[in-house]
């Protein structure tokens, strides 16, 4: 007899706590949940969400003696329908406030809503660095996140943490640099916009928290990473999900259904004029020296054989290349005293981020899945959609649609968790559409 599986969706948070910020009290609010929302994203320094309850018992501010700074405990995990690791979930956060308080007829109750971030993203705010760094920048993310780590705040009591690993990939050029008195996460944003490589031609870094922690990574090397774990075919089928028509009206077993797209939209595709109008096809940055009274301009043409990070291909006209990219289409400027200070190549890594910046996001789409605790920003996901214009067509198999097929990296995930359900709502993103997918893959 097979293994029987649970349900995909089905319930799955089996821990919800709040602990009051002197741990001296914890409730168990699983009990009062309406919904939990759960965001991670590469675009935010630190997971958040908010959590919505209803008090058909008591009052749930007065009886917990809620202020708005307790902290929340949450642990999750899904079955491994495939073959592949599973993941148990924990995330430790902090409340940040008290919402939509009110009085619900239907439940006879009080509700509201409590918001959190990570734990160690609180924590930072009320920290700052001003300190002097002589490093490569990656090295210097490093030491900023590990001071961040060790100060938490002074009346906190010693509640135990989940405070991940830092990971990091480098970066070129050794940097003299000041943060002037900024907290860690801000001062993060800042690194962000200097860093260059040489091998890593787009020179886009992200800081971010996922499953796995905390993220100072170059785009190459997150695609580069998830793309060689792909290579094993296990990993690769836990990581593939399919839309397929004929098979939503079917009932299948719990391994496919965990694995079906149950929604797709589409939302951005090839928004042409505003790209190129922002620098997509030509970049120019100016150094303005104050001190040798000379402006050093440094120009660009966008070759899409430079960035061929998912295998994909790029909807460019030659004529829009031979039309609007002669002239620059937008121009960045760098103002300097006329020393670089070890500094890398800036100008070409304004450029070339930018040109990132505006491709990326070219081919974005959004699905609704059955929550998976493995799925998580920063790595991808293969699609395999099929086209649906040839569906109901004689013959057989129906041809993929190459624009949602193919390989996609995770921006965001939206989890989201009831007393009957665990869904994930992911936005993915990458550039143009993948030309090898000709045929459905079963």
């Amino acid at each position: 007899m097979s293994e029987q599986l649970p349900k995909p969706g089905n319930y799955t948070l089996q821990q919800l706590f709040l602990i009051s910020s002197d741990g001296k009290r914890a409730a168990d609010i699983t009990g009062v949940l309406v919904s939990v929302n759960f965001l991670e994203s590469m675009d935010i320094k630190g997971s958040r969400g908010s959590i919505n309850l209803v008090d058909t018992v008591g009052n749930l501010i007065e009886d917990l003696g809620i202020l708005g700074d307790e902290i929340v405990f949450m642990e999750w995990e899904t079955p491994a329908y495939k073959p592949g690791k599973k993941t148990v979930r924990q995330f430790t956060g902090r409340v940040t406030g008290i919402k939509n308080i009110g009085y619900s007829d239907n439940n006879q109750g009080t509700t509201l809503t409590l918001s959190f971030i990570d734990d160690l993203a609180y924590d930072q705010a009320f920290n700052n660095i001003n300190l002097a760094y002589k490093d490569t920048l990656s090295n210097i993310a490093e030491k900023i996140f590990m001071k961040a780590k060790t100060q938490p705040m002074k009346d906190k009591l010693a509640i135990p943490k989940l405070y991940a690993d830092f990971k990091k990939d480098d970066t070129d050029g050794i940097v003299d640099l000041i943060i002037p008195n900024e907290t860690p996460f801000d001062s993060m944003e800042y690194l962000l916009g200097q860093c260059f490589s040489a091998t890593n031609k787009s020179c886009k870094w992200y800081f971010y928290q996922n499953k796995d922690g905390y993220n100072f990574r170059s785009l190459e090397d997150i695609i580069k990473e998830s793309k060689d774990e792909m290579k094993d075919k296990k990993k690769k089928e836990a990581f593939t999900y399919k839309l397929d028509y004929a098979q939503m009206k079917e009932t299948t077993d719990n391994r496919e259904v965990a694995y079906n797209i149950q929604s797709i939209h589409q939302f951005n595709r090839v928004p042409g004029f505003s790209t190129y109008e922002k620098g997509g096809l030509k970049q120019a940055v100016n150094e303005v020296d104050y001190i040798f009274k000379r402006v050093e301009r440094t120009e660009k043409q966008f070759d899409i054989n430079d960035y061929t990070l998912f295998d994909t291909n790029l909807s460019v006209s030659e004529q829009l290349m031979d039309t609007y990219g002669k002239e620059s289409n937008s121009t960045e400027y760098i103002y300097s005293d006329g020393t670089r200070n070890n500094q890398s190549d800036l100008s070409q890594s304004i450029i070339n981020k930018k040109f990132m910046t505006q491709y990326l996001y070219s081919n974005m789409v959004q699905i609704n899945i059955a929550g998976n605790s493995d799925i998580t920003p920063g790595i991808l996901l293969n699609l395999l959609v099929q086209d649906p214009a040839k569906f109901g067509e004689p013959g057989s198999p129906v041809p993929l649609e190459p624009s949602l097929s193919g390989l996609f990296l995770i921006k965001d995930v939206n989890h989201t968790f009831t007393k009957q359900a665990y869904v994930q709502n992911v936005t993915l993103t990458r550039m143009g559409e993948n030309a090898e997918w000709s045929n459905w893959i079963r």
